[in-house]
């Protein structure tokens, strides 16, 4: 049973013969197939802070180098930092001398000033302990450390920028020349002297372009030195306390300082997140777009394939043996709001390789009932719809449980087993319903049938 929720071993095949558990997958309704990590293209829709939940524009987010202005991260532990208040009692003396030195003023009662510093919750970390001043404001104020190279940095940025503005700018100069050429080929005659002044006039005109944008930068190169500063003897002598060295994640944290103490440790501005749209590699049609609200979890399209595409899981696995038969059970699930028709086909070692066991599935159709968002806060008992398969244990709600025969057929190792899943869907991509509308006909949804290849992991072989 506790195979059940091990969904890893359920291996469905993406169109480019990756595989992945159907939970990792999209579905392309206009493709008519599974899309894996890899087959989607990926576009950022909006930057915000996962403390505030404030969105953050692009050109905004690329000059704060994705961070949020407002919020910090803990140096110590990664969580977020918590802006504090306490009261500082501001003695006569201050007080005299913040009135300009007059008597009258200065004999007053010491007064109570609020301060600001920030405290992490989880571990106790404060700016005091790295001798950061306390501010007077809750919000702001808080200034950063000054990188040492910000100005090598800023210098190899620019030079990089101007390389790739130059390269590009010579791809388009061999493209329009070999376009130019081939055009200037195609004339005849008299019109060919006439190309020539036009052409050598575009030529003009490029190279007087192009001698606007070759001044590149020149990279400051890394100078070697063999001059190098002696070991501070207090490394030698004194004794190494763990907890006063910074750890490694620690140090990555903030990769242009690098602190090596813990005295050294400073509060870094929180790092934003994204909401991505992925689209489908194929046809370029949106697969996963989320709302732009950060406060939203909706999403306005998800064609995920656990909810398109009959999931199937190991239910129970007997004990396996070599070159011996047993029964093991599955269970499909439909996820659908329609019936779905599912017959399957067994997979040998030549259709892929992974494969260690000889599968023999039921030959009839499985029928799957519509999924019943209602029936799932219902004691439903076991369906009375009438299945043809002398194979299918159980049939609750829309989901069965059903047997398939396996023989291993090699003595060591996981027992692998590959079958093909066909079933009925309803096609409602908009090119279909267009097509139907223009016939002045009944808007019908049309129903095909797709297969899909799915691996399963039962585990080792126990003697």
């Amino acid at each position: 049973m506790a195979v059940l929720l091990q969904v890893n071993r359920v291996q469905y095949k993406c169109f480019c013969e990756l595989t992945a558990p159907i939970s990792q997958l999209y579905f392309c309704k206009y493709c008519k197939t599974l899309r894996c990590k890899q087959c989607v293209l990926h576009e950022v829709d909006v930057y915000y802070c996962p403390n505030c939940l404030e969105t953050v524009p692009f050109a905004e987010a690329k000059m704060k180098k994705n961070r949020c202005g407002s919020c910090f991260d803990c140096p110590s532990c990664s969580h977020t930092l918590m802006t504090r208040a306490t009261s500082v009692q501001v003695q006569p003396a201050a007080a005299a001398s913040e009135a300009g030195g007059d008597s009258s003023k200065a004999k007053v009662t010491p007064t109570s000033k609020k301060q600001y510093y920030l405290a992490c919750n989880f571990c106790r970390w404060t700016s005091r302990d790295a001798g950061i001043p306390d501010k007077p404001i809750a919000s702001g104020g808080w200034q950063e450390p000054e990188n040492r190279e910000s100005n090598r940095v800023h210098d190899l940025l620019q030079y990089y920028q101007q390389v790739s503005q130059q390269e590009k700018l010579d791809r388009d100069q061999r493209k329009s020349r070999r376009r130019n050429l081939l055009h200037y080929q195609g004339l005849t005659g008299a019109r060919r002297s006439r190309g020539n002044s036009i052409l050598a006039a575009f030529g003009g005109l490029s190279a007087r372009e192009l001698e606007m944008d070759t001044t590149v930068i020149q990279s400051i190169a890394a100078e070697p030195s063999e001059d190098i500063d002696a070991l501070p003897e207090f490394h030698i002598t004194c004794p190494v306390y763990l907890s006063e060295i910074c750890t490694l994640p620690q140090r990555l944290d903030q990769p242009e300082f690098q602190p090596n103490s813990v005295r050294d440790l400073k509060p870094f501005h929180k790092p934003l997140i994204i909401k991505r749209s992925q689209r489908c590699k194929g046809c370029e049609h949106n697969l996963l777009k989320p709302d732009f609200m950060p406060t939203s979890i909706k999403f306005k399209i998800e064609f995920l394939a656990l909810l398109l595409v009959p999931e199937m899981r190991i239910y129970s696995v007997p004990q396996l043996s070599y070159m011996k038969e047993c029964d093991v059970k599955l269970s499909l699930t439909n996820p659908v709001d329609y019936p779905v028709a599912v017959s399957l086909k067994s997979l040998t070692n030549n259709d892929h390789a992974s494969i260690t066991a000889t599968l023999t599935v039921p030959c009839e159709v499985l029928n799957l009932n519509p999924k019943d968002d209602a029936a799932d806060f219902d004691d439903v008992s076991e369906s009375k719809v009438k299945q043809e398969s002398s194979a299918i244990v159980s049939c609750k709600g829309n989901k069965i449980q059903f047997l398939v025969r396996v023989r291993p057929d090699k003595p060591l190792g996981n027992v692998m087993i590959g079958l093909r899943l066909s079933h009925n869907y309803r096609d409602t991509s908009s090119t279909v319903m267009t097509s139907l509308q223009e016939d002045k006909k009944p808007v019908e949804p049309v129903m095909i049938n797709i297969d899909h290849d799915i691996l399963l992991n039962l585990g080792k072989i126990t003697h």
